[in-house]
């Protein structure tokens, strides 16, 4: 496995609702801050808006975010605890 490089445009906070059935993939800058939300029902809708806003720009960001938002999105349908790069509980 390569190591992990940060993706020069910036980071992502995953965060499933799912009181509103919906994932957040809340964007920052390196500078950590904030610079906006995604959301959407399905992780096909989140990574298709970030990548139309052209907010990623590596593909090992890119493979890491799709791979987070599924567990989000499993984490939200079956009940379970998700903390960001961590197993589900």
């Amino acid at each position: 496995m390569s190591e992990f490089k940060q993706d020069p445009k910036g980071y992502f906070l995953i965060e499933p609702r799912p009181s509103e059935k919906l994932l957040y993939a809340h964007y920052y800058d390196n500078n950590h801050n904030y610079v906006q939300s995604i959301y959407g029902h399905t992780t096909e809708e989140i990574y298709h808006a970030i990548i139309a806003l052209d907010l990623i720009s590596s593909l090992q960001h890119a493979a890491y975010l799709g791979s987070e938002l599924r567990k989000a999105e499993e984490a939200m349908k079956e009940n379970k605890v998700y903390i960001q790069d961590e197993e589900l509980k």
